[in-house]
């Protein structure tokens, strides 16, 4: 399809509500990413996320004519935390098309940064996950699921003074803990979540919670040490995703404790707690992870002090590759 046709007009060099559209910085395949200039606000520049036409005209055609990223806006209001982006506003660009107005975040997917080093090291990651933690915490706290808690939603950049900052960029698939995902309407449980950090309750079809979001961690934690998806999946569709967590073969197939061997002992446990295929069994929520995590990252800030990290200082909102 062109894209005209699929994603609709290009932006550039346009403006309307109050932004200057400069540029395209990213594709995630259901909307196109925009830089523009907020001349209302002080001059400020934002990323501009537009719905796609033919993935907005889908929507309108099975009865949702709501802007679903007004859902995004209304809970960047109610959980704020410095690692999750801002979104300012949200509305129509002028062929109607739905965009939301956001934080334009600098930095690198830790997906992107896998694929550049294959690994992080322990003492890198541990610090990037505390804050993660820090920020579902918050999330949890104001009763909103997550639920794609991936490489490719975490934007981590090194400041000038060689602080490591982490940012979650994505709310698009959120909820409210308290409701249900749709599974009385027949909803497959591969569509509730990315199926690679699919919990085994939400493969089983029992819905998402505060719990699968800290399975999802789990997940993130291991990709990040290892450099291999929690299923070691070389294909991994949806369909196989599910079959390979609903099978009797452990998860990760490969241990943490032999995957990654210079991990601290409480590490390598607070993880595998993560990974418990029981939910009862994992840290309760994002805070009481962050609690678990904190004596690890002045481990991790005082071999950094003779390791410096080497996170990439590359810029870009959502890298190349995000959804």
């Amino acid at each position: 399809m062109s894209f005209e046709g699929a994603r609709g007009e290009s932006l550039v060099g346009r403006s309307f509500d109050g932004f200057a559209v400069i540029d395209e910085v990213a594709w995630t395949g259901a909307a196109t990413v925009y830089r523009a200039m907020q001349v209302d606000a002080n001059s400020r520049i934002v990323a501009l996320k537009v719905m796609d036409a033919l993935e907005q005209r889908l929507r309108e055609e099975q009865g949702d004519s709501q802007n679903p990223m007004w859902r995004e806006q209304r809970f960047s209001q109610v959980a704020k935390h410095p690692s999750l982006v801002r979104i300012f506003r949200t509305g129509r660009v002028p062929d109607g098309r739905y965009y939301a107005a956001m934080e334009f975040v600098e930095g690198m997917s830790v997906a992107e940064e896998l694929r550049h080093r294959g690994s992080i090291p322990w003492h890198e990651a541990v610090i990037v996950l505390e804050q993660l933690a820090a920020a579902v915490g918050v999330l949890h706290a104001a009763g909103i699921v997550h639920r794609d808690l991936k490489p490719e939603n975490v934007l981590v950049r090194t400041s000038r003074t060689g602080a490591v900052r982490a940012k979650l960029i994505d709310f698009g698939i959120a909820k409210l803990a308290h409701q249900r995902d749709d599974i009385d309407a027949g909803v497959d449980p591969k569509t509730l979540s990315t199926p690679l950090i699919l919990a085994p309750e939400v493969a089983r079809g029992l819905g998402t919670s505060l719990a699968s979001d800290v399975y999802a961690m789990g997940a993130l934690a291991y990709e990040m040490l290892v450099g291999r998806n929690i299923l070691d999946l070389h294909n991994p569709t949806a369909q196989a995703c599910v079959d390979r967590i609903l099978s009797d073969r452990p998860i990760p197939d490969v241990p943490l404790r032999e995957a990654a061997r210079e991990l601290p002992d409480d590490l390598q446990v607070l993880i595998e707690r993560c990974l418990c295929r029981a939910p009862e069994e994992r840290p309760r929520d994002g805070t009481a992870l962050r609690e678990a995590l904190e004596p690890l990252v002045e481990q991790a800030r005082s071999r950094a002090v003779r390791s410096p990290g080497m996170w990439s200082r590359m810029l870009g909102w959502f890298g190349r590759d995000a959804s």
